[in-house]
C-alpha cells in the first residue's frame, strides 16, 4: 500500500508539473486515501499540500485553502518548517487570489520567515515575488517593484531561467501600471521566449496576456487583441476558467475601445459570472 500510494503521488506530481490540473488531482486524491490508511502522515502531509496546490491553479480557490488548512498542523506536528513555509506560502497566494488581504499578508510574511530559517534561497524568491503581487493588487507599486526585483536577482542568482521569467513578467506588469512601457516590453519579449523555449504553456499564456494589456495602455488595440485572445485560447487548452475570465475582462477593454460595446458587455458577463463562480476578488471589484 505505502509503495501504491507514493507511486499515486508521483503520478499525481507528473501531471501537476504538465499543466494537467484534473488529472493531477485524481492521481493525488487516490494517494491521499492510501497514506491515511496506512497511517503515514508525512506522505498524508505532502499530498495534501499538492492538492491544495492544483486546487489552487484550477481556481478552486476554497478547496485549496480546505486542503492547505489539513496539511499545515500536520507539517506542523512534523516540525518540517520547510514544508511548513511551502504550505504557508500556497496559503497566502489563495488569500490574495480570494481579496483576503490580511489573511495573504500573515501567511506570506510567516513563510518568507521560515524559508529564510532553514536557508531557502529559493522559497525566499518566490515569496517575495508573491509579497510583490499583494502590494500591486493594493496599487502600492513602489514596494511592488522592490519586492519583485529581489526576487528576479535572487533567480537570476540561482540560475532559474523560469522562475526569472515569470519574476520578470510581475516586475514588467508593475512598470505597466506606472508607465515604463519601454521597460516593461523588453522583459516581457524575454519572459516569452523563455516560456516558449521551455514549454511553460501556463507561463507563456499569461505573458501574453501582460503583453496585450502593454498593447492596450500604448493604444495598439488590434495588437492587443491579438495577443488576448491568443492568451484565451491556451486557457482554454489548459482548461483554466479564471485566467481566461481574466483574459476576457481584459479583451472587454480592448473591444469597447475598438467600439464594439455589445462584445465588450458580452466578454465583461462571462467573466463576471467565472469570478462569481470562484470566489474570486475580482467578482467583488466589478460588482461595486
Amino acid at each position: 500500500m505505502p509503495g501504491e500510494a507514493s507511486l499515486l503521488a508521483g503520478l499525481g506530481r507528473l501531471y501537476y508539473e504538465r499543466d494537467f490540473y484534473a488529472e493531477s488531482r485524481r492521481y493525488l486524491s487516490q494517494a491521499l486515501s492510501l497514506f491515511r490508511a496506512a497511517g503515514d502522515v508525512r506522505g498524508e502531509a505532502a499530498t495534501l499540500a499538492a492538492l491544495g496546490a492544483a486546487c489552487r491553479e484550477q481556481g478552486h480557490l476554497a478547496e485549496a485553502l480546505h486542503f492547505l488548512g489539513e496539511a499545515r498542523p500536520l507539517w506542523d506536528g512534523l516540525a518540517d518548517a520547510g514544508a511548513l513555509a511551502h504550505v504557508r506560502r500556497l496559503a497566502g497566494t489563495v488569500h490574495l487570489e480570494r481579496g483576503d488581504y490580511p489573511e495573504a499578508w500573515a501567511d506570506l510574511d510567516a513563510a518568507l520567515t521560515l524559508y529564510r530559517e532553514v536557508g531557502s534561497s529559493r522559497g525566499a524568491g518566490l515569496t517575495l515575488r508573491n509579497m510583490s503581487l499583494y502590494h500591486r493588487a493594493r496599487g502600492e507599486y513602489g514596494p511592488a517593484e522592490r519586492l519583485c526585483e529581489q526576487a528576479l536577482e535572487i533567480f537570476r542568482g540561482l540560475g532559474d531561467r523560469l522562475m526569472a521569467a515569470y519574476c520578470a513578467r510581475s516586475l514588467a506588469k508593475v512598470q505597466i501600471r506606472i508607465g515604463r512601457h519601454d521597460q516593461a516590453r523588453r522583459l516581457l519579449e524575454e519572459a516569452l521566449g523563455v516560456t516558449r523555449t521551455l514549454h511553460d504553456r501556463w507561463g507563456e499564456a499569461c505573458t501574453l496576456r501582460t503583453l496585450g494589456e502593454l498593447d492596450l495602455a500604448e493604444g495598439g488595440l488590434y495588437r492587443a487583441e491579438a495577443r488576448l485572445e491568443e492568451s484565451a485560447r491556451l486557457w482554454e487548452t489548459l482548461r483554466l476558467g479564471l485566467f481566461r475570465a481574466r483574459t476576457l475582462r481584459d479583451l472587454a477593454s480592448v473591444r469597447e475601445a475598438l467600439g464594439d460595446a455589445d462584445g465588450a458587455r458580452a466578454l465583461l458577463a462571462e467573466a463576471l459570472e467565472v469570478f462569481r463562480l470562484h470566489g474570486s476578488r475580482e467578482h467583488g471589484e466589478l460588482s461595486r
